[in-house]
């Protein structure tokens, strides 16, 4: 009598409860599904309490998707001018310490526009899939554009960044650029701070 009331009463709602969270859990992170309330009592309470938890914390969700959506859009379009004009500013006259400014600045807005595609890509970010990219690329190129940055940084901080890479001269190698220049650029930042 006592075990099967027990069970009833306590075990079989919290089975359900249980059952319901790992379903919102494992579901699509854009629906907001709901658990079924079947008793009014405090377990039926905690159920309707928890399906407006989840039903606020979808909203929200799809609110901070759609303004980093628009927010990566603002931001990229005028990205894609300053990169257009980096263009255009090398195709004239420049000194080599010029050119070496445009290929670093064009280099950077490059990676910011590359982070920021993926910012308009959320929801794969959201569902825990990040896709690397794959793709052939000169790793010595990479790692001087990425050391010449951090150069301009340490410039007023007395620290010298050195690039010792001879033995991958010319190498290309298979990867992603864009993952590689990140944890690149957040080494050689960390370093110089």
């Amino acid at each position: 009598g006592l075990v099967v009331l027990i069970t009833k009463r306590v075990f079989a709602p919290l089975d359900t409860i249980s059952s319901c969270l790992n379903t919102l859990i494992e579901g699509d992170p854009g629906t907001a599904a709901q658990i079924p309330v079947v008793r009014d009592d405090e377990f039926g309470r905690f159920t309707e309490y928890l399906n407006q938890f989840m039903t606020r914390w979808h909203s929200e969700e799809a609110t901070k998707d759609r303004f980093l959506a628009a927010m990566s859009h603002e931001i990229r379009t005028p990205m894609n001018g300053v990169i257009g004009f980096l263009d255009n500013l090398r195709e004239t006259e420049l000194n080599e310490q010029q050119l070496q400014y445009v290929k670093i600045i064009d280099s950077s807005a490059r990676s910011l526009l590359k982070v920021i595609n993926e910012i308009l890509d959320f929801s794969k970010l959201s569902a825990g899939r990040m896709d690397l990219e794959e793709v052939a690329f000169d790793i010595t190129e990479l790692l001087e554009e990425r050391v010449a940055i951090a150069r301009q940084f340490t410039r007023s901080k007395g620290v010298k960044v050195v690039l010792d890479a001879d033995s991958a001269q010319g190498k290309i190698i298979r990867g992603d650029p864009t993952r590689l220049r990140q944890v690149l650029d957040n080494l050689l930042n960390n370093s110089v701070k």
